[in-house]
């Protein structure tokens, strides 16, 4: 947090408080940038040309309106290796798009962490974010294809695979079809691409969209991208790693839902979540800050998963937080009215249900078989009771692991449970045959 967002200025008009605001927000971006790239404050002055007490002041917020041509030396002197975009929150005028705008609102979370990922993305021709489903890879793809974009000549393009029948005999030729549909288009509008330029030559972010049930084709049309260009980056998002040897992998990881030391309840990222989607609209006089410790619960229960946490907070527009946390109140009211999602998104159901349908017949028996077990934790010698070998046991287990369905436990290093709510998924839908 900035000191501009904790210091009081005395009748300080609307005008004033949004411009110390965006210079908050400044300071902390400087600051989250500066880390990234490993430089000290000395080195930043050196590269803007700004003394090293220049740089201090607007780093610490001594300074409270900065001068425009210093944020433009800063900038200038942070993005000189063309490796982010200053506003992340837009995408500039010039740039061809295609597919969902970032959102206005800053994504909640660690924002070095998102600035350490951008710059992944930029320096390797093929990424994938893997993670659990609603856990925000989506939206962290296009606030990273944001950020980006102004590197990429010919802008940058959101293909959505959701939407496609799952892989089988023709899949290729689909996925192939939707990418070769908006490289093309991109050839032909790219604003700044020459006409002289070659097909080769294409340079541009695309973003593969909800890949996990495609992992065959989609690894076939990216062989033959990456073969055929060789200025097309791709950003692919999957529940389930591709690949282990194509490009590289980024795990994103659940919001914090614990405080650090000196910080609040309401300044968590899990709670700041539900809070912000949470305005009520029903006239209802809401104080949810007098129920923190209610709301921490909640995204404890949903296991701090961005889409849960947006779940919960649509339900507490209209009902009570207590309510949410009864013993009545299950998974089958978590859920979203939002036509935009894919059908496997609109709830935490239909989301473990999905992933559930990815597995084999086997990863699903295991499954079962921990649904039923009766303690919430387990570890491997409650596994001896399946008729899977050793061998089996591990290999399932640690795919399951890295499809988020199973977690570690972090009482103890071989104790493991199930992810939040698997169990009752498995229980009303008679996984554990």
């Amino acid at each position: 947090m900035s000191v501009y967002s904790k210091k009081v200025y005395p009748k300080a008009s609307s005008r004033e408080v949004t411009e110390n605001t965006v210079h908050s927000r400044h300071n902390d971006r400087i600051v989250a940038m500066r880390k990234v790239r490993g430089w000290t404050q000395e080195e930043l002055a050196e590269r803007a040309g700004l003394s090293v007490r220049t740089v201090r002041n607007v780093e610490l917020g001594k300074v409270t309106q900065p001068r425009a041509s210093t944020l433009a030396l800063l900038a200038g002197a942070l993005e000189a290796d063309g490796t982010v975009g200053w506003d992340a929150a837009s995408v500039p005028d010039q740039c061809l798009w295609s597919g969902p705008l970032p959102p206005r609102t800053t994504i909640v979370g660690n924002q070095m962490e998102l600035e350490r990922i951008a710059r992944i993305v930029q320096l390797n021709r093929c990424t994938t974010f893997l993670g659990p489903g609603g856990v925000g890879k989506t939206r962290y793809a296009i606030d990273v294809a944001a950020r980006l974009a102004p590197t990429f000549r010919d802008g940058v393009a959101i293909v959505e695979f959701g939407d496609l029948p799952r892989e089988e005999e023709g899949a290729a030729s689909a996925v192939m079809r939707r990418i070769a549909h908006e490289m093309d288009r991109h050839r032909a509008e790219s604003p700044t691409r020459s006409q002289n330029a070659s097909e080769s030559d294409l340079n541009m972010l695309l973003v593969l969209d909800n890949t996990e049930h495609l992992p065959a084709a989609t690894i076939a049309a990216i062989r033959k991208i990456l073969d055929s260009t060789w200025k097309v980056h791709i950003l692919a998002t999957s529940r389930r790693r591709l690949s282990q040897r194509l490009g590289t992998n980024v795990n994103i990881q659940p919001l914090r839902c614990a405080p650090l030391p000196g910080e609040t309840l309401s300044e968590t990222p899990a709670v700041q979540l539900i809070l912000r989607n949470a305005s009520p609209d029903n006239g209802a006089d809401m104080d949810l800050g007098r129920q923190l410790t209610d709301v921490a619960e909640l995204s404890r229960r949903v296991g701090a998963i961005p889409r849960f946490l947006e779940f919960v907070a649509e339900r507490m527009r209209a009902l009570p937080v207590q309510s949410l946390l009864s013993d009545q109140a299950g998974m089958w009211l978590l859920r979203s009215d939002d036509h935009a999602l894919l059908s496997h998104q609109r709830s935490i159901a239909d989301s473990i249900l999905w992933s559930l349908s990815l597995l084999t017949e086997e990863h699903r028996r295991l499954v079962g078989a921990l649904g039923s077990l009766p303690a919430e934790t387990f570890d491997l010698s409650d596994l001896e009771s399946t008729a899977l070998d050793v061998a089996g046991r591990l290999v399932l287990l640690s795919d399951l692991l890295e499809d988020g369905l199973v977690l570690s436990d972090t009482s103890g290093r071989s104790q493991f449970r199930l992810a939040p709510f698997v169990a009752e998924v498995i229980r009303e839908r008679v996984y554990s045959q």
